[in-house]
């Protein structure tokens, strides 16, 4: 019943306890030896039902105001223990799950094949990276790669943006954990510390703890073979246009005397020397537009 009520119930005699009449607890109390019982509530201090806490006697009895005030007492101080005990185990439970999922990041990020950054506060001024994000850089093991750092703990690499030096603030994962945003498909070439350089496609997002942004994680795909890619094609672009406009020049040449020739044929056809000069140079011109053809549908 105290389960019920959320408040003390006091039996003094159990057999002469109306709503315990014909129960099996009754009968169990019998059994027992108990003529009395009374049974207080342990609520914490949130109001939530905690448990019960129990006294029984040999013979029939009625407690005095004192010995209610001590169960009051016991019961506070019982609810109060039990409360703290449970805090304890669910903040244990908690950091025991918070672990596991530790645990489990730091796995995907050790055995991550794509380049992985971690910022934990929210000027960024300490960044780590996987494995992958060390190596793509060049940095060493677990070194801050951060461009917003003290001076003398930065890594030495560079950020450009179609063309121009990007500023450490505007850099992906400062924006995305100064704004609270996630910045998408941020294209940029880094010029490593040893002058080599890399071209990355980069993803950032915000980290939020309690409604506030506690930091940034940002992953990367090393784009570098693309774009080499795409500038040898713009380079073999550059160098048929080169050749398309040279043998064009080359094939206009031997128009000239071919058709000095075919004047010389139609004017001086009598004249069996001039024909057979017109017909060599006429031969001699059209073998070397062969060859200029050759070269073009070798190159095509």
């Amino acid at each position: 019943m105290a389960l019920v009520t959320h408040a003390r119930v006091m039996v003094h005699d159990v057999d002469e306890c109306a709503f315990m009449a014909g129960t099996a607890d009754l009968e169990t109390y019998r059994h027992a030896g108990i003529r009395a019982v009374q049974t207080t509530p342990l609520v914490s201090r949130n109001g939530k039902l905690v448990g019960m806490l129990s006294t029984h006697w040999s013979r029939p009895c009625t407690p005095s105001e004192r010995e209610l005030r001590l169960l009051d007492v016991i019961a506070r101080q019982a609810a109060d223990v039990i409360e703290r005990r449970r805090t304890e185990e669910a903040l244990r439970e908690s950091e025991r799950r918070e672990r596991e999922r530790a645990t489990l990041l730091l796995t995907i990020m050790n055995t991550s094949p794509a380049p992985i950054w971690v910022a934990l506060d929210r000027e960024c001024r300490e960044i780590v990276g996987n494995p992958a994000g060390d190596e793509l850089l060049r940095a060493p093991m677990g070194a801050n790669v951060c461009q917003t750092a003290a001076s003398g703990s930065r890594y030495g690499y560079r950020v450009f943006r179609h063309g121009e030096e990007v500023p450490a603030e505007w850099l992906p994962m400062q924006r995305a954990a100064r704004d609270g945003v996630t910045v998408y498909d941020d294209d940029m070439e880094v010029v490593r510390a040893d002058g080599s350089r890399c071209w990355l496609l980069m993803h950032a997002s915000p980290l939020w703890e309690d409604g506030q942004v506690r930091g940034a994680v940002a992953v990367a795909v090393d784009i570098t073979a693309r774009r080499e890619s795409e500038r040898a094609l713009r380079e073999a672009d550059r160098r048929k246009d080169e050749f398309l406009a040279t043998l064009a020049h080359e094939l206009r040449n031997p128009l000239a005397p071919i058709r000095n020739a075919v004047e010389i044929l139609r004017r001086g056809k009598d004249d069996e020397r001039l024909v057979e000069t017109a017909r060599g140079t006429i031969e001699r011109q059209v073998r070397h537009m062969v060859r200029l053809v050759d070269d073009l549908l070798d190159v095509s």
